[in-house]
């Protein structure tokens, strides 16, 4: 038995020179060794669906109207994860559920592979739930069509108003088998993995018999989320069938076939250290057989064997990341004869140890909380992090997505996953043997990173770029164009920020008068309008042709594609008594207050006041008042300038009226088409989370009830090199429970997560 090892760092190198090895003319006659063509065969379709995987944290799950919604986006590299650097735009949905109509839509900046967003929700949304919802140029269009870049939250008027939405079950039973490596060969002993599920993907818990020529052979239960295994040696000719003992109706349930001869690949253990495999033939002779392991497309390692009629393989763990990973079966002719998904490296994450100065604090206290990050070795590692402290009443009872279960899980199998986050919780002893379940059920064949499924995907022409970074646009000819096409003689726009009028660039344009609006160009606008105006050409009058549709296209694309999000069901939590919030004696409350007033909707920009401003100051450009006092008068072709206020006559359906000249309204498209404008909405603006000092030496104490049910939300938190960070908060008037949520990255695509409590109470 022998193996090749690919470690991450030299396997770019291993490939290029194999490419260049195998175009060489002194060796060109001669073929690739298995080894290579079995690493090359998955690398040249893996590299092509090289993509970004994203995650939304949030500052938490529920939300009152008026509030402030935080979140922090993390674009990561789906084969690495780490962070992504070739996008430059995160576009951000908030949708009503209920209707799938989008209630908030904006462009936010991608740093780094990080953003740090906030969204404000309306008075007037509607309460229910609602999905964030993600997109990058690179994560839609990967290697899958289920799309899972989302998050659920809840809109409530009043946190009183929550309720807990109990899960209706049916009586139904969708009962599935799956066999050990792929199937099941006749004498050999194997594992039979099954799945019982309600028709709404809810487990079932069963048990059952399975029947060899009517004769009850074992009988068998599900371990956890309707999940479990038995073993069994099957013979061909032989009848076997399955009954389940919570089904009314004894209806049988039939095994997949038996396989007459071939080979079967069981797996032995799973240790920090070691993959112990037996691969098991139905004959005696003697046969080259190899297993590839690979993880997110990449090759780590394959190993030859000389089998008879089986052999124990053992698959060190050392040079493998954290996640799934995929062990198939060849035979010498590299036909691939069974497969087996894994989970490796469990202990292999980003380790946050969170410590707080007390357990109980004095409302209005100032907490310190110190933050480490280490690896699975206890090594510190730098670590990105965002950080979040909310009263428990906000939290999402039936349970809520995290950034292992997301990355680790829910991104790379097909399908909606129910509880992920269990796998990933230390709290559960059996998280691991149900992991494994959970792989043999429903990730048998549904690996997104198989070779099959990238085929599909390359062979599958539903990819097209209806999303890009930059906005293209072109300098057009005002007039009907007829032989020739006619192009400006000055190639170029300029650009500018309706906040800020000095910051001007000039874009250039190609001979055919095209041009890209760039992420750039957005920045100098940010939380504003990026102006476009075509520059003057000597001999014609030239506009711009600009448009971007890019939400427009995401709608169509968002209500086509397939939409996995966890299903998630928790035990009936204890109720949570929301108390009123008492306000000091020494505080005035005032009563109920109406306020009212005619709404005016302004200009969404200030620029285009201004331009309002600067031609309805004088009427317009054009407006002009005769000598007989007539504006605008057909018989004279110039005039004075009119003054807002003064009586002027004015031919209205062919009869002299007196009329008040007053300052004009002018629309947003009648601006920028008399100003040869286009207008472009730059990056929402970042907002500052507003954080109360209540220092213990000022002896002015604030009057105001501090109300603040978030007490913290910081998503830009870096340890230093030693992986340690300090962070100071100071609690509010609320007596209640807070949780604190980190999540994050760090060095080499580890990610982790930890959660932790503390109480806050008046001790006066």
């Amino acid at each position: 038995m022998l193996g090749y090892r690919f470690p991450s760092k030299v396997f770019l190198f291993l490939t290029s020179f194999l490419c260049c090895w195998c175009w060489s003319k002194t060796l060109h006659s001669q073929e690739k060794p298995i080894e290579r063509q079995l690493v090359d065969q998955l690398h040249s379709k893996s590299n092509k669906l090289a993509t970004d995987l994203i995650y939304l944290q949030t500052s938490k799950d529920i939300y009152e109207t008026e509030e402030d919604l935080w979140f922090k986006g993390y674009v990561l590299n789906a084969k690495k994860l780490n962070p992504s650097l070739l996008n430059k735009i995160l576009y951000i949905q908030l949708i009503n559920d209920t209707t799938n109509q989008p209630v908030w839509e904006e462009k936010y900046e991608i740093v780094n592979g990080f953003v740090d967003g906030h969204i404000y929700l309306d008075h007037s949304l509607k309460e229910g739930t609602y999905t964030i919802y993600a997109y990058s140029v690179n994560s839609v269009n990967g290697i899958s069509n289920d799309f899972q870049a989302m998050r659920k939250i809840k809109i409530l008027k009043n946190i009183s108003n929550n309720s807990f939405d109990k899960i209706k079950r049916n009586d139904s039973i969708q009962f599935n088998v799956f066999p050990e490596g792929g199937y099941l060969v006749s004498g050999i002993a194997g594992y039979v993995a099954f799945k019982a599920t309600d028709s709404r993907g809810f487990p079932v818990k069963v048990s059952g018999t399975v029947y060899e020529n009517d004769q009850q052979l074992l009988d068998f239960k599900s371990e956890y989320a309707g999940m479990g295994r038995f073993k069994m040696t099957p013979d061909i000719k032989n009848k076997y069938y399955i009954k389940l003992s919570e089904t009314s109706e004894h209806v049988d349930l039939y095994l997949p076939k038996i396989m007459r001869s071939g080979k079967t690949l069981q797996l032995l253990s799973n240790t920090n250290e070691v993959l112990q495999f037996k691969v098991s033939k139905s004959d005696t002779s003697k046969e080259k057989v190899y297993l590839r392991v690979q993880m997110n497309g990449t090759v780590f390692m394959i190993v030859h064997a000389k089998l008879t009629s089986e052999i124990i393989i053992k698959i060190p763990l050392d040079d493998l990341p954290r996640g799934i990973a995929e062990i198939t079966l060849f035979d010498k002719n590299i036909k691939p004869l069974a497969e087996r998904l894994v989970f490796v490296n469990q202990d292999q994450k980003l380790n946050i140890h969170a410590s707080l100065d007390k357990s109980l604090y004095q409302t209005r206290e100032k907490a310190i909380l110190k933050i480490k990050t280490t690896d699975q070795h206890n090594k510190p590692v730098v670590g990105h992090l965002g950080l979040s402290v909310y009263d428990m009443l906000y939290e999402n009872d039936q349970g809520s997505k995290t950034i292992e279960s997301h990355y680790l899980l829910s991104s790379k199998l097909k399908g909606k996953l129910y509880n992920p986050t269990y796998y990933f919780d230390s709290i559960n002893k059996d998280r691991k043997r149900d992991l494994d379940l959970l792989l043999s059920t429903q990730g048998w064949r549904r690996y997104l990173w198989t070779e099959t499924n990238l085929e599909a995907q390359l062979d599958s022409k539903k990819k097209q770029l209806f999303i890009n970074d930059n906005i293209g646009g072109r300098i057009v000819s005002k007039r009907r164009r007829k032989k020739h096409s006619i192009t400006p003689k000055t190639h170029a726009v300029m650009t500018f920020s309706g906040n800020n009028e000095d910051e001007k660039e000039f874009v250039f344009t190609d001979s055919l008068g095209r041009f890209d609006i760039t992420p750039r160009h957005l920045r100098i606008s940010d939380d504003s309008y990026l102006y476009v105006k075509a520059l003057n050409d000597p001999e014609r009058e030239f506009k711009l042709s600009i448009g971007d549709y890019r939400f427009n296209n995401i709608n169509k694309w968002r209500t086509a594609i397939k939409k996995h999000y966890p299903i998630f069901e928790n035990f009936v939590p204890p109720q949570k008594k929301t108390k009123a919030f008492n306000l000091k004696s020494d505080v005035n409350q005032l009563s109920e207050v109406n306020i009212i007033g005619k709404v005016r909707k302004p200009f969404r920009d200030k620029y285009l006041s201004t331009l309002n401003d600067l031609i309805a100051g004088r009427g317009s450009y054009t407006d002009y008042v005769c000598d007989y006092n007539i504006l605008n008068c057909a018989n004279h072709v110039t005039g004075r300038p009119p003054v807002v206020g003064e009586v002027l006559k004015e031919r209205q359906r062919g009869f002299l009226v007196n009329i008040v000249y007053a300052k004009r309204k002018y629309s947003e498209s009648e601006l920028l088409e008399k100003f040869n404008l286009v207008m472009i909405k730059g990056f929402y603006g970042k907002r500052e989370f507003y954080q109360p000092k209540h220092d213990e030496n000022i002896d002015i104490k604030d009057p105001f009830p501090d109300t603040r049910n978030t007490l913290l939300w910081k998503p830009d938190v870096i340890t230093n090199e030693n992986g340690e960070a300090v962070i100071e908060f100071f609690c509010s008037d609320l007596n209640t429970i807070f949780v604190g949520n980190i999540e994050g990255v760090g060095d080499r695509g580890l990610i982790g997560s930890k959660r932790f409590k503390f109480v806050v109470k008046n001790l006066e």
